[in-house]
């Protein structure tokens, strides 16, 4: 872009243009960085600076935003036009960064510059302490499992291998979790994602959003039901139809049946194992109960026919 063009840009605005775009320029090549590596867990203090840029540059790039809607009467060239483009793909830069923490799937929340994440967790029938702590991902879980029990004053007589208690845990939110099917801040629930309702239907004047556990659910159904060629961008993934149409129900074709469900679910990171508790052969059509473990621990049951 001319500088002359800038200039006269931002005479029109009556805001210094060429400065804003030199402050994006500047917060790209120094401060970027920093909070990607915060949000990525490759340093434990946020550098303070570097979001402060931020926040005053995406203040700053509303402020024009404004100004153009005033002023764009008074553009009387392209390169107006072409200016406003760029400023516009500045602004969403700068909210992507903003966003950081949703993309590189951080449990750190934006704005939230602390490491440490209380959490909730309910003990499953049978599961004790020592695999909580292990299954939350604490380095030495052999031997924290006893800070868990501290924390929550749970004595010897509150356990009960029957589950149920509620207990919080504490643990550095920087961690780096490898969710790459969900866009958000993974901590809780929020690792299952939130999706819309497949079938389509309007709540309070806008599609209808799931919840975190109606999504979860939703998805499980979906990949259970999929069959090979429904996924434009995954056709391979889901049952072969002539298995379940017109094949042979034989046992030879059972095991097949399982080992493409069992793949399919396998590319679904929100989900840990999936068990298939039954199945009834009714004619020409197979009935299967199935139980999914989440990421969490939730256990999700479905009833599938095919």
């Amino acid at each position: 872009m001319k500088p002359e063009i800038i200039e006269r840009f931002g005479d029109i605005l009556q805001y210094p243009v060429q400065e804003f775009m030199s402050g994006f320029v500047n917060f790209t090549r120094i401060y970027a960085n920093n909070i990607l590596d915060y949000y990525q867990g490759n340093t434990a203090v946020p550098d303070m600076e570097s979001f402060t840029q931020l926040a005053y540059l995406l203040q700053q790039s509303h402020v024009i935003e404004e100004l153009v809607v005033q002023k764009q009467y008074q553009f009387d060239s392209y390169g107006y036009y072409e200016l406003c483009e760029q400023l516009d793909d500045i602004k969403t830069k700068l909210e992507g960064f903003d966003n950081a923490s949703r993309w590189c799937r951080s449990s750190i929340t934006k704005n939230s510059y602390s490491s440490v994440v209380q959490q909730d967790f309910v003990l499953r029938s049978q599961q004790t302490i020592e695999s909580l702590s292990r299954e939350v991902g604490q380095p030495d879980w052999d031997n924290q499992w006893v800070d868990i029990a501290t924390k929550n004053d749970l004595t010897e007589e509150e356990y009960t291998p029957a589950g149920g208690n509620i207990l919080k845990y504490s643990f550095q939110s920087n961690l780096k979790l490898f969710i790459e099917t969900v866009v958000d801040n993974i901590a809780g629930q929020t690792v299952y994602g939130k999706d819309f309702d497949k079938k389509i239907t309007f709540e309070d004047d806008d599609l209808k959003v799931l919840s975190y556990r109606k999504t979860i659910e939703q998805a499980v159904y979906i990949l259970l039901n999929l069959r090979k060629g429904d996924s434009p961008e995954f056709p391979q993934d889901g049952i072969q139809s002539n298995l379940v149409v017109g094949g042979n129900m034989g046992n030879v074709t059972l095991p097949v049946i399982f080992k493409q469900i069992a793949q399919t679910f396998s590319k679904d990171d929100t989900l840990k194992s999936l068990q298939i508790l039954d199945f009834k052969k009714e004619e020409d059509k197979i009935s299967l109960s199935c139980q999914i473990e989440t990421r969490l621990g939730e256990v999700v049951p479905q009833l599938v026919v095919l």
